[in-house]
């Protein structure tokens, strides 16, 4: 991924049909720096954040913002983790195959990175 997700916390979500569901929260990273998952918080439902695989999301730097290639129902339903909360290998395997993706496999920790307004 050529951007920084991390300039793009707080910035406005947007879903496969071009529809503002949403803010970018926060993401977890591997041991190699690498984003994995990211969390949104979508305008429907404030009190959670959903997690969604990064293979996902395109940062558009144009725009400033994200866009998700998923529609805004099927992450409506996708896992939820507060953004100060640890990520299990359980909960990250969820969130993959509730997007029908293969999870990282073998050992591996993630670690948070999230919005310094929050």
């Amino acid at each position: 991924m050529s951007a920084d997700l991390e300039d793009f916390l707080d910035t406005e979500v947007f879903d496969d049909k071009d529809r503002l569901i949403g803010s970018f929260e926060c993401f977890w990273m591997d041991a190699d720096d690498q984003p994995q998952l990211v969390g949104i918080k979508l305008n429907s439902s404030t009190d959670r954040t959903f997690l969604v695989p990064v293979v996902l999301i395109t940062p558009d730097e144009r725009q400033s913002c994200i866009r998700i290639q998923a529609p805004e129902r099927q992450i409506a339903y996708a896992p939820t983790l507060d953004c100060n909360e640890e990520l299990n290998e359980t909960t990250e395997e969820q969130a993959y195959n509730h997007f029908s993706l293969t999870a990282p496999t073998g050992p591996h920790e993630l670690h948070i990175t999230r919005s310094h307004s929050k």
